[in-house]
């Protein structure tokens, strides 16, 4: 049912306007109203009613008809500032648009579940939407983020229709993405955190957007009990005690192909999808390796699929309002395709931020044809070289690992505002941290692709974790991260064996002058959760013990420890 309309007011009018023109769009077509709806849902035994808004659009001229239908469903709230993005813009240029609340948050009835009942309310929206005197015949959907991960759900069994989608940093397996290093993803505990209030009455709720970015970015420093403690799993109980009760479940699950994991894997979409998406992902968002998987295999069989890869973290996305728009006018409202941002896809299927040199490029395919692997080979006196090391007797640099002391995480994939590209230059001072750095480079360096690692690697326990990051030396001496992979190692493999894994991709251009320097350390605390170090299951461990690695460097290890990058050539 629906409650009666309301007009758009003069304020939001003037900042839809505002934030129109800032992103680009063209000149509003008509005004809209604005009226509450409530979607019955019965599955099982319950009753409950989602809560939402419509967003129609006012077409006066009687030779108009509206674009299409627009479909946001999510956890987040309808406020300003995500129905200006989501809504508003889209009404006030002839769409309608329907934003609901995702169950058990803001106004929604039911009990929230995150990521679990997603698949199932989507298509009771859908069926609730086609039977209304409103709906246009045809939607499309957009969003970021969990809002994303609703269109993933919904396209698992994907309604005929649907013609278009636009998802933003989502991901599709919850499970994979909370343990798929072997250890546990933190990030999704923060996450946990800032929303574990969702939906409830606040005497902050006036301040909107402010109040919640804050509730999300505090929530890493409300936490550090939980990062300290000892077991995990404990801590978190008594840190979030009744709220946010999947998180305890998440944690205490440490196998992604746990049964408990299989409704919030999504991955069937990206075998059976078939109308155009347009994925936004962003080098240093914690999502990005599900985004390129979502790409790689939604073009195995899809070839109307556009990828954007920016320079942002999670938090961070921004600019993509245009493109978002430009997709929907193609592939929803039919429009000729004249807008020049559109026309872009036509001969190509990436459009990616270059880091380094700043710039973006169009390309025909991620990752780009024609990358030549290129070997650098880890030296015992640090350096960083094409040269193979010869063997010696000092030929295994080593460091120790304290959990309770672990390696701080600086820049790189999490959610927060320290996330992203920064200068840590401050890891190479640090006694439990290996760096290895090349002379200056005589020539510019891209590297286009994902990097890999292959080491020599000994411990005195066989329970450590490994992260390796790549970073870039500017001529100010100054070490800024570009990509960085993390993999908790089998602790039945044999003594000796190679460790093998891959870092997240990357598309960076290192400058001439500048230097390449690999990290290696045990830990990155502010991301994964500390590896114990006793065999201990970890998120249960209620005691923590140091661990020393020794990277062979020698060429007598069996193993010669080097770095490899896929360079663009040309």
């Amino acid at each position: 049912m629906s409650a009666p309309a309301t007009n758009r007011g003069l304020l939001t009018a003037l900042l839809d306007r505002f934030v129109g023109k800032q992103a680009g769009l063209p000149p509003e077509k008509c005004h809209y109203v604005t009226s509450e709806v409530r979607i019955p849902v019965t599955n099982k035994d319950e009753r409950f009613e989602l809560m939402g808004n419509l967003y129609r659009p006012i077409l006066t001229d009687p030779s108009s008809k509206s674009c299409g239908t627009v479909l946001v469903h999510g956890p987040y709230g309808r406020g300003i500032e995500l129905t200006v993005r989501y809504a508003h813009l889209y009404a006030a240029r002839g769409y309608h648009v329907l934003f609901i609340s995702s169950r058990g948050t803001y106004g929604s009835q039911g009990t929230w579940q995150p990521f679990r009942t997603e698949a199932f309310d989507g298509q009771v929206i859908v069926r609730w939407m086609r039977e209304q005197p409103w709906y246009t015949g045809s939607f499309a959907t957009i969003g970021m983020s969990f809002l994303g991960y609703t269109q993933l759900a919904l396209l698992s069994e994907p309604p005929k229709d649907m013609v278009a989608a636009v998802m933003e940093v989502p991901p599709h397996d919850v499970g994979e993405f909370c343990w798929g290093a072997g250890a546990m993803n933190m990030d999704l505990v923060v996450w946990s955190e800032g929303v574990k209030n969702q939906g409830e009455p606040s005497i902050f709720d006036f301040l909107g957007p402010f109040y919640r970015a804050w509730s999300l970015l505090g929530a890493a420093r409300r936490l550090q009990p939980v990062f300290d403690g000892v077991p995990l799993l404990d801590a978190a109980r008594k840190h979030f005690g009744s709220r946010s009760p999947w998180v305890h479940e998440w944690i205490a699950r440490s196998n992604p192909s746990d049964p408990y994991y299989e409704p919030m894997r999504q991955s069937r979409a990206l075998d059976v999808a078939k109308i155009p998406i347009l994925l936004i992902a962003g080098w240093h968002d914690v999502l990005l390796t599900q985004n390129l998987e979502q790409h790689r295999r939604l073009t195995a069989h899809n070839h109307k699929i556009g990828l954007i890869i920016g320079p942002w973290a999670h938090t961070q996305l921004e600019g993509t309002i245009t493109e978002t728009f430009s997709w929907l006018e193609t592939h929803l409202a039919q429009q000729p395709n004249t807008n020049p941002q559109q026309k872009q896809w036509d001969e190509a299927s990436a459009r990616i931020f270059i880091t380094g040199i700043n710039e973006w490029r169009m390309l025909p395919q991620w990752p780009p044809a024609g990358t030549t692997p290129l070997t650098f080979f880890l030296h015992p006196d640090r350096l960083l070289s094409h040269i193979l090391p010869a063997d010696s007797p000092e030929s295994k640099p080593s460091f120790t690992f304290d959990p309770r002391s672990p390696t701080p995480t600086i820049g790189g994939p999490f959610i927060g505002i320290q996330a992203g590209i920064r200068d840590d230059t401050a890891l190479s001072a640090r006694p439990d941290v290996l760096t290895f750095t090349t002379a200056p480079l005589d020539s510019a360096l891209p590297i286009f692709g994902a990097p890999s690692i292959a080491f020599a690697h000994e411990s005195d326990t066989p329970h450590v974790d490994l992260l390796v990051r790549i970073s870039e030396v500017g001529l100010d001496g100054r070490s800024r991260n570009v990509t960085e992979g993390y993999q908790r190692l089998d602790p039945k493999r044999e003594k000796g064996e190679e460790v093998r894994f891959g870092l997240r991709e990357c598309a960076h251009v290192f400058a001439k002058g500048t230097r390449v320097r690999v990290y290696v350390a045990g830990g990155s605390s502010r991301i994964w959760h500390r590896n114990p170090g006793t065999g201990e299951d970890a998120v249960r461990a209620g005691e923590v013990r140091a661990a020393t690695h020794w990277i062979g460097c020698g060429t007598g290890t069996g193993t010669v420890s080097r770095v490899v990058v896929p360079v663009l050539e040309g």
